[in-house]
């Protein structure tokens, strides 16, 4: 990507996304399921490019930036299901449990700036998250 000023700023990265999903029937009518997956998300070329595009300012229609120096954020997802269909009213009883873990999660940053304006601005979150989930 080259800039105004005729600076460019190349980034080549292979992501690996593995995905493992098994299916184990205990009897006729429940199943266990379980998968594990990696998974990838990129800024777009918009939250890339080093520039300033001026809205109304506000908290509904902040100025956005662009931050060349945001880099992809990488998640590994596990979940774990049993699943029973019960034969009343075609009603299935469904037990899911999902966590989430992440590495250099991707945030938008509001923040007031010299003229008070509103603005917007991807960067990276330092610290791993954790996202245990249970339905």
């Amino acid at each position: 990507m080259t800039d105004f000023f005729d600076e460019s700023n190349t980034k080549d990265k292979l992501f690996w996304l593995p995905s493992l999903h098994v299916v184990q029937a205990l009897k006729n009518d429940l199943d266990i399921r379980a998968g594990i997956a990696k998974t990838v998300r990129r800024p777009s070329l918009r939250d890339l490019s080093p520039t300033i595009v001026t809205e109304d300012g506000t908290i509904a229609e902040p100025d956005t930036a662009g931050n060349p120096n945001v880099v992809p954020e990488t998640a590994w997802g596990l979940c774990d299901r049993a699943y029973l269909p019960l034969n009343v009213c075609q009603v299935n009883l469904s037990v899911l449990k999902f966590s989430k873990y992440q590495k250099g999660a991707m945030c938008s940053f509001f923040y007031l700036n010299q003229r008070n304006f509103w603005r917007v601005v991807w960067k990276q979150y330092q610290a791993d998250i954790n996202h245990p989930h249970v339905e």
